[in-house]
């Protein structure tokens, strides 16, 4: 046996779950109150990044969100499911370099 025969080639996950709703963009959730219902992270096909998927409420409507934002992806990892639902807002860090998860005022 090589060396080569133990080597799987990854193959890119595809989510398994179903989001309803029609996808939306970031442009249309930047900086607005959104609730977070569901996600998953798979890998994208293309890409082969890890990719962020958003079951979110948006206006009282169940739209998805994706995207390939690592600090959204990374936060989420770590996210208690038990506290699904929650409300957010996703907008840029202080230097405008990556999207970020920020508190919303009640």
């Amino acid at each position: 046996m090589r060396m080569n025969d133990l080597y799987e080639i990854e193959t890119p996950r595809q989510i398994e779950k179903t989001f309803i709703g029609t996808r939306v963009s970031t442009d249309e959730i930047l900086n607005r109150p959104i609730e977070i219902h569901d996600f998953e992270i798979g890998l994208g096909k293309k890409s082969k990044n890890r990719l962020l998927y958003c079951q979110i409420r948006l206006n009282g409507e169940y739209r998805f969100y994706w995207t390939e934002a690592f600090k959204l992806i990374n936060k989420l990892e770590r996210t208690n499911r038990a506290k699904l639902p929650f409300i957010t807002k996703i907008g840029w860090d202080s230097e405008q370099k990556y999207l970020i998860f920020k508190r919303v005022k009640r």
